[in-house]
């Protein structure tokens, strides 16, 4: 179980062995990345509310598959 654990805390908390994953643009590209991911899944959810209200609702099938998207 300790192997395990060491093991998932290095991968996931520890510092990454290639270059590219050190630098201040990976960490600033992500931050953007994570910032704009949320501000498109909130205009969404503003449009799909927005359409609702005009009584014209978004299908479920797009509403399923825009989901997905962004959990993936």
């Amino acid at each position: 179980m300790h192997a395990i654990t060491s093991f998932l805390n290095q991968l996931l908390f520890g510092h990454w062995p290639l270059k590219f994953f050190q630098n201040d643009f990976f960490h600033s590209f992500t931050v953007a990345l994570s910032i704009g991911i949320a501000l498109i899944a909130a205009g969404l959810l503003m449009l799909e509310q927005r359409a609702k209200k005009l009584g014209q609702p978004v299908p479920e099938r797009t509403a399923r598959r825009i989901g997905i998207a962004l959990t993936v």
